[in-house]
């Protein structure tokens, strides 16, 4: 069967790899940035436009913050459980009613 061939299960494997490595690097250069640039929580938004790499992004930022106002590194004021990061989101005339009523929903959180 094509589908379980040894030549895609290569490919599929690469390219979960490269998806990794880069996840990974993009981890490094926001702890450098971070290290270099922000000294409070509350000096961080995000540009957030509700698409699958946006989410992605947000989540790994949230993470690496989250870490460094644990170990003090970065400043917060209050509990590290209601650390709320801040995001920007430009509204298009033409953007999808399912994208804003995501960005709607998620806004609550």
């Amino acid at each position: 069967d094509r589908l379980n061939s040894p030549a895609k299960l290569i490919r599929i494997f690469i390219y979960a790899l490269c998806i990794v490595i880069t996840l990974f690097i993009i981890f490094l250069w926001l702890n450098i940035f971070l290290r270099i640039f922000v000294r409070s929580f509350n000096e961080i938004a995000v540009a957030y436009n509700g698409g699958k790499d946006s989410v992605v992004l947000l989540h790994l930022i949230f993470l690496v913050l989250h870490d460094k106002v644990k170990r003090k590194e970065i400043e917060h004021d209050g509990p590290l459980d209601a650390m709320k990061l801040y995001t920007i989101y430009f509204l298009m005339q033409d953007s999808f009613q399912e994208v804003t009523d995501y960005m709607n929903g998620t806004a609550e959180l």
